[in-house]
């Protein structure tokens, strides 16, 4: 089953890690400051993700982007959302999706 959440990402945006379905333990990604610095767009990401038996994140099965995007932009915001899910606990042996908004002000 396909469980789905909604976090926000970015710079001065909150969460409320109860979004997160079937997860105890989510972490916001950082807006990617090379991509602050160089040219900063709003975007939403939609990842799915698999659990291991443990609970934490096995793998990152797709990452969609809401715009395109150059390579190096895109290779930020995805290391972003690793780096978050390594810190996720969720139900174990799930397929999950979620996304992510980023932001600025």
């Amino acid at each position: 089953m396909l469980k789905e959440c909604l976090l926000l990402a970015g710079l001065l945006c909150g969460t409320d890690p109860a979004w997160a379905g079937g997860c105890e333990k989510v972490t916001t990604p950082e807006y990617p400051p090379s991509v602050m610095a160089a040219h900063p767009i709003t975007v939403k990401a939609t990842v799915y993700f698999d659990t291991a038996a443990n609970g934490l994140v096995s793998q990152l099965v797709r990452l969609d982007f809401s715009v395109g995007m150059d390579e190096a932009s895109r290779e930020a915001f995805k290391a972003s959302i690793e780096a978050a899910l390594k810190q996720y606990k969720c139900d174990p042996n799930s397929h999950l999706k979620q996304w992510f908004n980023f932001t600025f002000d």
